[in-house]
Order: structure tokens, then C-alpha cells, then sequence
């Protein structure tokens, strides 16, 4: 079909830049609502899970001033491509599955369920920066203000117990576009 690669590269570059617009947002709620003084920003990677194509990739959400910025690019990259891994093999949807925080293996990877098509496509969200829940719970708050499906953020939360999430689902699903 002509032209079907030139719109697929169009929505693309759109939901990058909903990403790009929401992060901030999204994040600074994060981090007022744990009243965290010490965390500034974080750094979030995210893939749409079929290709898999890289939508952003270690992008630096608000101004992290710790120094850890590398570090943080590198944990957000490692959590997305550990989720992805570890759901084409046991059919996991968080890291909180995988995690191993003795070998650098932290929660804050989630795969989410897109709720605007027919095919459900797979996205998954990686922020690193904050406390790991917080983590987790940014990335579940992003999707869903970008169409996720609530069950798919829901049966992650569920996982982990995530308390964070629980607390701002419902800022986030008035949030949504």
C-alpha cells in the first residue's frame, strides 16, 4: 500500500512528541505528590513493543542535578529492553518480575496495551530517577494519559502493589488526551 510507511512514520513522530509533551508533566506530579526534595528529574526510555522501535531513549525529564544522568539513561534503556526480553520469554509485563537490585536490575519497566486500535499495540515505559515505585508509577501515569489502557496499567500496579500509582490514577485518567 503506498504510502502506509510515510503515515506510519507520522504517528510515530506524533506519539513521540505526546511523550515528550506528558513526561514532564506527569513526572512533576510524581514527585510532588511523594514530596520528594531530593530526586529534580529522571531519565525515561520507551519502545513501541511489536517493531521494536525506539520512541525516546534515555531522555532526560526535568533537570536531574545529582550527576547521575548517564546512569539514569543507562537503567531506563536496561529496564525496557529487560521487559521486552523477559515478556517474549515468560510473558511478563513490569521488571518488578525480574528485578535483581543486587546486579543493577531495578522495577520501573512496564508494558502497556495501546486502547486506540484494533491490534492492542505494546508499548513499554522505563523511567529511572526516582525511588523505584515512583518509577513504576510514572510510567503507568504516562501511558494512561496517553491512551493505555487503564487495565493493562492496573494489572501492573497489581504486581507490585504499587501504592504511588493507586494514589494519582485518577489525576491521570482526567489527564488524559
Amino acid at each position: 500500500m503506498p504510502g502506509c510507511g510515510t503515515c506510519r512514520t507520522a504517528r510515530l513522530a506524533m506519539f513521540t512528541n505526546a511523550v515528550r509533551m506528558r513526561a514532564p508533566i506527569v513526572l512533576q506530579k510524581v514527585m510532588e505528590q511523594r514530596n520528594d526534595s531530593e530526586c529534580t528529574g529522571a531519565c525515561l526510555t520507551a519502545w513501541q513493543a511489536e517493531i521494536p522501535e525506539v520512541i525516546v531513549s534515555g531522555l532526560e525529564v526535568c533537570q536531574v542535578t545529582n550527576g547521575k544522568v548517564e546512569k539514569y539513561r543507562g537503567l531506563s534503556v536496561e529496564k525496557v529492553t529487560r521487559t521486552y526480553a523477559m515478556h517474549s520469554e515468560r510473558g511478563d509485563i513490569s521488571s518488578f518480575q525480574s528485578m535483581d537490585p543486587d546486579n543493577e536490575k531495578y522495577q520501573g519497566g512496564v508494558l502497556l496495551y495501546d486502547s486506540d486500535t484494533p491490534a492492542k499495540r505494546r508499548f513499554i515505559f522505563a523511567f529511572s530517577g526516582l525511588a523505584a515505585e515512583d518509577d513504576e508509577a510514572a510510567c503507568l501515569l504516562l501511558g494512561i494519559t496517553l491512551g493505555m489502557t487503564r487495565e493493562s496499567a492496573d494489572a501492573v500496579a497489581a504486581i507490585s502493589q504499587n501504592q504511588a500509582y493507586y494514589d494519582l490514577v485518577e489525576w491521570a485518567s482526567a489527564l488524559k488526551f
